[in-house]
C-alpha cells in the first residue's frame, strides 16, 4: 500500500526517486512489522473504542519516527513534499492498522 502511494506521488510530484519510493515504503513496512511485533500485548489490543485499539493508534507514530529517521540519514531533496510523502504514509499506517489488523 505504501509504495503504491509512493509510486503515485513519484510519478505526480517528482517528489522521490524511484529508489528513494522503494526505501520509504520499505521503512514504512517494517515500522509496522516492528510495532506490531514488539505491541502486541493485551493491554494495547484491548479496545477501548470499538474496533480501534491503543497498539492501532501507536503504529502510526512509530512510522512517523522511522520515515524521520530516514530522512535523518538520506535528505531529501524537496523536503515539502518528502514531509507531505511522510505524513500520507502515517495516516495510510493507520487505516491499514485499523481496518486490515
Amino acid at each position: 500500500m505504501a509504495l503504491l502511494l509512493l509510486v503515485v506521488l513519484c510519478t505526480r510530484f517528482k517528489a522521490l526517486a524511484l529508489f528513494d519510493c522503494l526505501l520509504v515504503a520499505l521503512v514504512a513496512g517494517i515500522s509496522v512489522l516492528v510495532w506490531r511485533s514488539a505491541g502486541n500485548t493485551g493491554a494495547l489490543n484491548n479496545d477501548p473504542i470499538p474496533g480501534v485499539s491503543p497498539n492501532d493508534v501507536l503504529c502510526p507514530l512509530v512510522t512517523y519516527l522511522f520515515i524521520g529517521f530516514y530522512a535523518a540519514f538520506r535528505h531529501p531533496v524537496d523536503t515539502v513534499r518528502f514531509e507531505q510523502a511522510r505524513v500520507l504514509l502515517t495516516l495510510v499506517s493507520f487505516v491499514v492498522n485499523v481496518v486490515t489488523i
